[in-house]
């Protein structure tokens, strides 16, 4: 998941503060995703794609960008 989430804030030339912005979540929490740390909660996932309604979650084993 830390990869597909790198991919959507690489894609849209983000830094990880402006990505939590847009996703209403916390810096650390995105920070925490991104070192391998923790894994998205469902709200986290559910306020990502919120943010960005293009990604494709029907293919977990595939990047969410669609």
């Amino acid at each position: 998941m830390k990869d597909r989430i790198k991919q959507i804030i690489e894609r849209e030339k983000l830094s990880s503060k402006e990505f939590a912005n847009l996703c209403d979540i916390q810096v650390s929490n995105v920070s925490h995703l991104l070192s391998g740390r923790s894994k998205p909660s469902l709200d986290t996932i559910q306020k990502i794609m919120t943010a960005f309604p293009s990604l494709n979650t029907n293919k977990l084993g595939k990047p969410l960008i669609a």
